[in-house]
């Protein structure tokens, strides 16, 4: 089944693995399954800049969303944290995702040191 159009939204607890750069985390709303992230290039060691992801984002029923990413971080003065924003295209997409592609936004806090942190993703998919 391939839909016209939907809003998605969903938060995260995410778990950062600096030794792989890989991110899994815990979602609810539309991605209340597993949400996998991986960087694809070097995250800056500053925690400040640009990077590029990827993700697999997962309902309970098994539907997916694919997506290439762009990170941009930004250190929050005193805090040992940065604050995230990233860009996610869609590439691909399964179930009740099905034929859904776009480009949606999240923003979220993580303090890399600890590998810690929390993202909210919402937009509209055509």
């Amino acid at each position: 089944m391939t839909n016209t159009s939907r809003e998605i939204g969903a938060f995260a607890a995410v778990q950062y693995l600096p030794h792989i750069e890989t991110f899994l985390a815990t979602g609810d709303g539309d991605f209340d399954g597993p949400i996998w992230a991986q960087a694809t290039s070097t995250i800056p060691a500053d925690g400040a800049g640009e990077f590029t992801m990827r993700h697999e984002f997962f309902n309970r029923d098994g539907s997916r969303i694919s997506t290439v990413d762009v990170a941009t971080a930004v250190p929050v003065p005193g805090t040992g944290k940065v604050s995230l924003t990233v860009q996610h295209k869609v590439v691909d997409s399964t179930g009740r995702f099905a034929g859904l592609r776009g480009t949606f936004p999240s923003f979220g806090l993580h303090d890399f040191s600890n590998g810690q942190g929390v993202q909210r993703f919402s937009g509209t998919l055509s």
